[in-house]
């Protein structure tokens, strides 16, 4: 259960196909999120966030946000076993520099 103080996390991504798969993942078990956290297409140059907030930018090279989310879920969700916590949900055909091109 998402606790009720949890606040909205904007997601932005500028692959359509990723955006797609962040929704799908984000709509089932253990991660029915959906509700807190809002996907959108957006590309890297053209961010259109408010004023003020904290933001997290990540890259392929270095996947350090696993490890912020994994947090979050742990603050949000006290309890929360390993196995559920967030894994990349994707497979290593994405870490392909032609794959990437390909999504554009």
């Amino acid at each position: 259960m998402v606790s009720v103080d949890a606040p909205t996390i904007p997601c932005v991504d500028g692959a359509p196909a990723m955006v797609d798969l962040c929704r799908t993942v984000l709509s089932q078990p253990p991660h029915a999120a959906a509700s807190r956290v809002d996907v959108s297409l957006m590309t890297g140059g053209e961010l259109k966030f408010q004023d003020s907030g904290t933001a997290v930018l990540t890259t392929w090279a270095d996947l350090g946000y696993v490890d912020v989310i994994r947090q979050a879920q742990k603050a949000v969700r006290p309890g929360m076993g390993e196995a559920d916590l967030f894994h990349v949900p994707i497979s290593a055909e994405w870490y392909k520099p032609e794959h990437s091109r390909l999504c554009a």
